[in-house]
């Protein structure tokens, strides 16, 4: 099994949240090789003091972090993760609780099919104008499961990866990968990373996938979501100004 380094990051969710998700990746099959916790601009410092409190008391040695008064926005976590030990980079976002064999199977798929993955992604289609637009298609996640003429579909087919345009929540690749995302110039480092990133490695001929847990039986393997109610993207007071520039992002990189 390929070792990983594995990413959180930080922005506006609860400590409470935060503790839920540190005990989930404590329980993980496959441990990380490195833990960094990305605190990059965070106004609560209850966040922070929850992570070191956590780390102290199970004596993680490999559990790190890098704070900052600056917000890198998420785009700073694919920064850091050109030099990391590990060929294999698994991020997840601040509101994902992983089940204990989720980074095990992740990383064996993003090794298996030399992809972008995750198990959770937008396919996008246009609008009545023939434009694309951020979070315009069909949106897929394991709740898709829950209908039951789909999950009978996929079971039949032993179908459990699907074709995405671009992924979220966190995604799992080898680190190679990143190259399709600062090979040109950073059109923003507002929003948008995992469009850019995405699209970019699709057109190099990069599959990115969505895996959907339980059609080849597993049972241990999901990342789970919970919503507080708080997007990180949705919260900023230029809400309407970065959707316009997502959507820029999407029609410039998809092909």
């Amino acid at each position: 099994m390929e070792n990983y380094t594995l990413f959180l990051n930080y922005f506006n969710k609860t400590p409470e949240l935060m503790k839920k998700q540190l005990e989930l990746v404590l329980k993980q099959s496959h441990q990380p090789m490195l833990v960094m916790a990305c605190f990059l601009g965070v106004k609560n410092s209850l966040l922070f003091k929850e992570y070191t409190d956590f780390v102290r008391k199970n004596n993680l040695k490999n559990w790190k972090y890098t704070l900052s008064n600056h917000d890198f926005k998420y785009i700073g976590r694919y920064q850091l993760a050109i030099n990391i030990p590990t060929d294999y980079v698994v991020m997840l976002d601040d509101d994902r609780l992983p089940s204990e064999d989720f980074c095990k199977k992740m990383v064996k798929i993003a090794k298996e099919k030399n992809c972008i993955v995750s198990q959770y992604g937008w396919e996008l289609k246009k609008d009545e104008n023939g434009t694309y637009r951020d979070m315009l298609g069909s949106f897929i996640s394991p709740n898709i499961l829950l209908k039951k003429d789909i999950r009978k579909i996929l079971i039949d087919e032993q179908k459990n990866l699907l074709d995405a345009d671009y992924l979220c929540g966190g995604m799992v690749f080898h680190k190679k990968h990143l190259v399709h995302l600062f090979k040109e110039p950073i059109l923003t480092d507002k929003t948008g990373e995992d469009i850019m990133f995405c699209l970019s490695a699709k057109q190099a001929g990069i599959k990115v996938l969505i895996y959907l847990p339980f059609i080849d039986g597993s049972k241990n393997d999901m990342l789970g979501h919970e919503d507080d109610g708080i997007s990180s993207t949705l919260a900023s007071e230029n809400a309407k100004k970065i959707n316009k520039m997502r959507t820029l992002l999407i029609n410039k990189y998809k092909q």
